[in-house]
C-alpha cells in the first residue's frame, strides 16, 4: 500500500455515464436508511460502545492504510447488523472487525489477512471466530454488501473539479466525525457529503463548491441546514485531540486539516443557506 492517501477510481473517468451513476447512486442509497435506532433491536450494546467502537475502527483502517472508501462501508455493515441482530456486548468488537474484513475484501485490491486482524484485537477473538462471524453478517444481509456512502458522494463532487484536495479531505474528515454518531444515520449519505462539502468549503473560504451544489441540483443549502447543525453537535462533541479522526486527519498527509474545525468558530451566518 501507499503511504500517501489513496482515492478510489472517480466518476470523471466515465465522464459519459456520470450522471446516470449518480442518479441511480441517489435511488440505491434510500435502501439503507433506517429511521429507528439499533437501540431497539439490542439490549447491551448501548450509544456510547458503537461511537468507542467506531472510533477504534478507524484506527485499524489507519493502521492497515485502509481505504476511507472501506472504513465508511465497515461501519455501514456494522449498523446494518446491529439493526437485525441481537449482539452480546462480548462480540461486538468482533462484529466490527468482521465488518473491516468483508468491505476490506469488497473495497481493497489487498485485503487484511484474517490472522491480522485477530492480532489487532490482542488476539481476543480467534481466526475461526472472524470466519464465522463473518459468515454470519453476510447471512444476515442476505450478501447485500454494496451500498453508496457519504464517501462515495465526496468523491462524486471532488471529480466534479471544483473541490481542491484541501476540500476533499476536510470534507472526508467531518464525514467520519459524524461515523462516531448514530443520530447522522437518520441522514441520506447524499446528503451528509453534500453537507460536509458545504460545510468544508465555508471553512475554507471556497464558495465556488457552495454554488456548485446548487447549479448540480443535488441539494440547495437550505435543504442541509438541519443535517448541517447535527453535525456541528457531532464535531464539537469529538473535536478533542483524543478522537482518532481528530489525531488521522491532523497528519501531514491529510494537510492538518483537522486543525481546521479546531479553529473554526462553528457560528453559521444566515446566507450561508440561501
Amino acid at each position: 500500500m501507499e503511504d500517501e492517501p489513496s482515492t478510489s477510481t472517480s466518476l470523471a473517468s466515465t465522464s459519459n455515464y456520470t450522471s446516470d451513476i449518480y442518479e441511480y447512486l441517489r435511488g440505491a442509497e434510500l435502501l439503507f436508511l433506517s429511521d429507528k435506532p439499533f437501540t431497539e433491536k439490542q439490549n447491551e450494546i448501548t450509544l456510547k460502545m458503537r461511537s468507542i467502537l467506531v472510533d477504534w475502527l478507524v484506527e485499524v483502517s489507519e493502521e492497515y492504510k485502509l481505504f476511507p472508501d472501506t472504513l465508511h462501508l465497515s461501519i455501514a455493515l456494522l449498523d446494518r447488523f446491529l439493526l437485525a441482530e441481537l449482539v452480546p456486548r462480548k462480540s461486538l468488537q468482533l462484529v466490527g472487525i468482521s465488518c473491516v474484513l468483508i468491505a476490506a475484501k469488497f473495497e481493497e485490491i489487498y485485503a487484511p489477512d484474517v490472522v491480522d486482524l485477530c492480532y489487532i484485537t490482542d488476539n481476543t477473538y480467534s481466526k475461526i471466530d472472524i470466519i464465522n462471524m463473518e459468515r454470519r453478517i453476510l447471512q444476515q444481509l442476505r450478501f447485500n454488501i454494496h451500498q453508496p456512502t457519504a464517501c462515495t458522494f465526496v468523491r462524486h463532487y471532488a471529480s466534479l473539479d471544483a473541490c481542491s484536495t484541501r476540500n476533499e479531505f476536510l470534507s472526508l474528515c467531518i464525514c467520519e466525525i459524524a461515523l462516531l454518531d448514530w443520530s447522522i444515520s437518520g441522514c441520506a449519505a447524499s446528503m451528509i457529503a453534500a453537507t460536509s462539502i458545504l460545510l468544508s468549503s465555508y471553512i475554507l473560504c471556497e464558495r465556488k463548491l457552495h454554488r456548485l451544489l446548487q447549479i448540480e441540483k443535488s441539494y440547495a443549502p437550505a435543504h442541509l441546514k438541519t443535517c448541517a447543525l447535527n453535525i456541528r453537535t457531532i464535531v464539537l462533541a469529538h473535536i478533542a485531540p483524543k478522537s482518532a479522526v481528530m489525531e488521522k486527519y491532523s497528519q501531514p498527509k491529510f494537510g492538518h486539516v483537522a486543525q481546521e474545525l479546531s479553529r473554526f468558530s462553528w457560528e453559521f451566518p444566515d446566507e450561508l443557506w440561501t
